[in-house]
């Protein structure tokens, strides 16, 4: 699962609030100069109006000639006599002047008020885009928990995958056996195989075994007993083979031998037992296994009788992990 990245809609909207925002910029500074302009045109209207009155022109003439008069150069005298005249013409309309005043504080307060209201909208607006912002911005964490549950998610199936592609797999196979032979000392003996069907190899491969002559069918409350004891220790590579041997305690009754032999009596050979080891994961594992041993008379090509190992796995005492 990829992160969502923004769509041509919500990039569009991206820049619209950028755009927005900059025209709330250039709104906040033109009011500022509407007014510095207008206080200046006013200003310069005023003094333009007030400077070409008769009565303020016949003051300054007669300002002027009293500075001339006091030997003051022209250009000195002219100014002198502006700013005479100018205060007096404010002095003798001082009504009127504070009127203008109040008038100009007045636009200057309602430029103010309106200013103001621009900026506590931009702000709001401002307020308004970081808070899409900031949700925008908890979708995408929240798509990238997303995309880290799923990484962990693909990561541990990749593991388990390959766990069951690589690791070791023992199975117990029918090997051979050795049949009653009483006047040789030799008891009814099953010795399984256990193989490596793995790609790896297996480690502190141990083993508990045990055979006996039981009945046939067994029983289904039968427990398949075992040596507390387990043996081996040794690892078990790819494809690798090993041998294990299971002794029944006793010799039974020779007049049973042959039927145990076919497995066509009451009783058969049973051997039975559980391997345990470990995969290359470090995975405990283990392998239970319950196989009737039988033997089969045949002929080799010189017409010679010989006895050939045979049997078969119980419905019992077989699975493994």
């Amino acid at each position: 699962m990829k992160p969502r990245g923004l769509t041509p809609e919500e990039t569009d909207e991206t820049v619209v609030n950028e755009g927005n925002a900059q025209e709330g910029t250039e709104r906040k500074r033109w009011p500022r100069n509407v007014f510095i302009a207008l206080a200046v045109a006013i200003g310069v209207g005023v003094l333009f109006t007030v400077g070409h009155l008769k009565s303020f022109q016949d003051c300054k003439c007669e300002s002027q000639k009293q500075y001339n008069a006091k030997d003051q150069n022209n250009e000195q005298a002219r100014f002198m006599a502006y700013f005479s005249c100018y205060g007096l013409f404010f002095e003798v309309h001082a009504g009127a002047v504070s009127t203008i005043t109040s008038l100009l504080i007045a636009v200057f307060t309602g430029t103010l008020w309106w200013a103001t209201k621009q900026l506590q909208d931009a702000s709001i607006k401002q307020a308004q885009d970081m808070q899409r912002s900031i949700a925008e911005s908890a979708r995408a964490a929240s798509a990238m928990e997303e995309v880290a549950k799923h990484f962990a998610d693909n990561v541990a199936t990749f593991r388990e995958r390959s766990s069951q592609q690589m690791r070791a797999y023992v199975g117990v196979n029918i090997g051979s056996g050795t049949y009653q032979d009483r006047v040789n000392g030799l008891k009814f003996a099953g010795r399984p195989m256990m193989v490596n069907n793995g790609s790896t190899p297996a480690h502190e491969v141990k083993f508990r075994i045990a055979a006996d002559i039981l009945p046939l069918p067994l029983p289904d409350d039968f427990a398949f007993p075992l040596p507390e004891e387990a043996k081996g220790g040794a690892p078990l590579n790819p494809q690798q083979t090993f041998t294990i041997q299971g002794v029944v305690r006793d010799f039974c009754d020779d007049a049973e031998v042959i039927d145990i032999m076919r497995g066509r009596g009451q009783r058969a050979l049973y051997v039975w037992g559980v391997v345990t080891y470990e995969d290359v994961f470090g995975e405990l594992r283990s392998t239970r296994f319950s196989q009737i041993i039988t033997w089969i008379q045949t002929r080799d090509q010189l017409g010679r009788i010989q006895e050939v190992i045979s049997g078969f796995f119980t419905n019992q005492h077989n699975e493994s992990t």
